[in-house]
């Protein structure tokens, strides 16, 4: 609080896309637009042991989304937003070959 709260610090969360599954969650946290991005972050991230084990992780993920006020039509045009899906690429290749990313989560501080 003293820092973020007051500007001195900015923090800066980026996605990590390790997997399929990983961008299907960032992708529907994008699709949620700015005042539910962190919502569906993080009933994602409470869930994840349903859905990232289940033998249909599309179904478990589409359930959860469809809690989160997703249709079918809004999940499928989430999952299929191929400019968003190529910058989270970017973004992931940035943090590997740029910065060494070697996991997550990882901070840096004035770029290091």
């Amino acid at each position: 609080e003293a820092y973020v709260d007051t500007g001195k610090v900015y923090l800066i969360t980026r996605p990590f896309v390790r997997n399929v599954l990983d961008a299907a969650v960032f992708m529907l946290a994008e699709a949620a637009g700015p005042d539910n991005y962190h919502n569906v972050v993080a009933t994602y991230f409470k869930t994840q042991t349903t859905w990232a084990s289940s033998d249909k992780p599309r179904d478990a993920i589409l359930e959860i989304a469809k809690q989160l006020g997703f249709t079918q039509e809004t999940f499928d045009a989430a999952l299929t937003n191929q400019a968003l899906f190529t910058g989270m690429e970017a973004v992931r290749e940035q943090a590997l070959n740029d910065f060494g990313l070697v996991g997550t989560p990882t901070f840096y501080v004035n770029g290091k």
